[in-house]
């Protein structure tokens, strides 16, 4: 804030505030994660809009190339194997899947730097004032496994699916038709474990059924109006000749 590092009552305010509403937490992290994990040949997905023209957007995969550490940086050794940053890295290389960024010098076709994204967000402090607090962070995650919406648009070589019953929650046959489209076909697609047979054989929604019938009803009413106004326009026709 303001660059700064946050007071301890700000930290407690920015933990605290709203806790468990998901679209507020998501708001007070700027859309960004509090933590990365990252690694050479790690599969990463972009979870923000970066580059909409290039592709770089908002699920887009790829494998960790390199990861160039912020010049501060002081925790780093090459003998660790594990290693908590004090900084986020001045940048990564990512060598994306699908990309439509330009082959950069001295880099391979594909990759592309990705750097920390700093978003504003605002809190609420115990005596009623706001305060707009900026977040610094890597816009990736560890994508080794990710949900049938982060998928969508996309075409996976090979894939492992769960359809089965979530802790929480329900599937839907829109959730099942998602994630079995992400490849070729059922050769390149294993399912984890088993499943609900009503997930194939329930409407996917009461309220689309209810609206099909609602619209099959007009469609037969002004079918049978048509048809009634055709009918009297030759009879008018036939009586004119």
């Amino acid at each position: 804030m303001g660059g700064r590092q946050l007071t301890l009552e700000e930290r407690l305010c920015m933990a605290t505030k709203r806790k468990g509403n998901r679209s507020a937490n998501t708001q007070e992290r700027a859309g960004l994660s509090k933590q990365v994990e990252l690694a050479v040949g790690m599969e990463v997905m972009v979870t923000y809009n970066v580059v909409t023209d290039l592709d770089v957007t908002n699920g887009a995969r790829g494998v960790v190339e390199k990861i160039v550490l912020d010049p501060k940086e002081e925790a780093y050794s090459a003998e660790q194997t594990d290693v908590k940053l004090c900084y986020p890295p001045a940048y990564v290389l990512v060598h994306l899947y699908r990309t439509k960024a330009q082959t950069l010098e001295g880099l391979d076709d594909g990759v592309v730097p990705l750097a920390p994204l700093m978003k504003p967000f605002t809190i609420r402090m115990s005596d009623g004032k706001t305060k707009t607090i900026s977040r610094t962070q890597l816009p990736i995650t560890p994508a080794y496994a990710f949900t049938d919406y982060r998928s969508q648009g996309q075409t996976l070589e090979r894939c492992i699916i769960d359809i089965g019953k979530p802790p929480t929650g329900e599937l839907t046959p829109f959730n099942v038709y998602v994630a079995l489209s992400r490849s070729w076909g059922r050769d390149n697609i294993r399912l984890l474990r088993d499943f609900e047979d009503r997930l194939f054989t329930q409407h996917p929604s009461e309220f689309l059924r209810q609206e099909d019938q609602r619209l099959a009803a007009l469609d037969m009413k002004a079918k049978g109006v048509w048809q009634g106004k055709i009918g009297q326009f030759m009879q008018t026709r036939d009586g004119e000749q």
